[in-house]
């Protein structure tokens, strides 16, 4: 009776575990099914959506690294029209590259100057952004590392791009570079250049970003929202040909931006150009457009630089720029012949 106990025991257990297993594989099989439905459908509607966005010609605004996170580029390919709009970010960004020399990185930089105005431009790199997904077909680049490593917006060829004093106070890790540190850095600043120079090369209209930090000898004067720059370079290219050049143009954006209630200071809180007959004073630092002047000039595009204040909330900016920037690109591809001077 023992033994068969103990076979009747070992059969129900054994059934039991049939039972388990096949529940288990049901169970499976159920799992399975409803997942590689709701897998269908989502890749059915991604199809879709996908297919309706091409049909519509529409595709998200993409942010991409060019060489890592040191230095990023920016496009908005969300309907693109036939206006595009180059936004270039010299000083976007106060970082360190890891293999800077470590004097830099754990030195006085870090302890006194990262967060200065001296590093970077602050809040220019995310109002470029926001401008680039407002105007359809545009894009940038941007760089994140501090001016004081490699300043960007400077010649190489001379020592300008490497910062020796701010505040009337020399900066030692600026000092006496060891070739190796300095080919570092030199090899960075043309990096960016190299990405601008593949990036722009089709712009119909070339916007530098930048902002400053008020002071007594540089400041806008009360009720201008931004300073806007230039010089008096004409393009030869015959969609972007306008008498009077970047002046016109700066004009026309001025004219623009006033119809949506921004004022922009023209050629303050610096002066680029010297207009004589406005008694314009000569910028000290005539390198200052250095960035967008090279490409614009070699590249055949009209350029203009933008001021904001860093200790100002530029938000609600965004739309009427963008949109009076939309509004000169388009003048600008249909020739300038429009009854501009009323806009002035």
């Amino acid at each position: 009776m023992g033994s068969s106990g103990a076979i009747a025991e070992d059969l129900t257990k054994d059934l039991h575990h049939r039972r388990v297993r096949r529940l288990m594989t049901n169970l499976h099989w159920v799992v399975s099914f409803r997942f590689g439905l709701v897998l269908l459908l989502s890749l059915s509607e991604l199809a879709l959506a996908s297919s309706g966005a091409r049909d519509r010609g529409q595709r998200p605004f993409e942010s991409f690294p060019i060489r890592g996170s040191l230095i990023t580029g920016f496009r908005n390919t969300l309907d693109p029209c036939r206006v595009t709009i180059g936004f270039l970010v010299e000083h976007g960004g106060n970082g360190v590259p890891s293999g800077a020399a470590k004097a830099f990185r754990e030195g006085e930089y870090f302890k006194k100057w990262r967060r200065t105005h001296h590093a970077w431009d602050k809040g220019a790199y995310g109002f470029a952004l926001g401008l680039s997904q407002r105007a359809a077909g545009s894009k940038g680049v941007a760089c994140h590392v501090t001016r004081m490593y490699a300043d960007v917006n400077r010649a190489a060829p001379h020592d300008a791009w490497l910062l020796k004093q701010a505040d009337k106070q020399c900066l030692p890790f600026n000092l006496d570079l060891q070739p190796p540190e300095r080919s570092r850095r030199l090899s960075f600043h043309n990096a960016y250049h190299e990405a601008v120079n593949r990036s722009v090369n089709d712009c119909d209209l070339l916007v530098s970003v930048h902002s400053f930090e008020p002071r007594k000898d540089v400041e806008l004067n009360p009720g201008e929202h931004l300073g806007l720059l230039f010089d008096g370079w004409e393009a030869d290219r015959q969609n972007a040909r306008v008498a009077g050049g970047n002046r016109t143009i700066a004009s026309v954006l001025r004219g623009s931006l006033r119809q949506r209630g921004v004022v922009a200071a023209s050629n303050r809180p610096y002066v680029l150009w010297a207009d004589h007959h406005r008694g314009f004073r000569v910028l000290p630092d005539p390198e200052a457009l250095y960035g967008p002047q090279m490409y614009g000039r070699a590249l055949d595009i009209p350029y203009l630089l933008l001021e904001l204040m860093s200790d100002r909330d530029n938000h609600s900016l965004l739309d009427p720029v963008a949109e009076s920037l939309i509004e000169v690109g388009v003048w600008l591809k249909r020739g300038a012949t429009m009854a501009q001077h009323s806009w002035y």
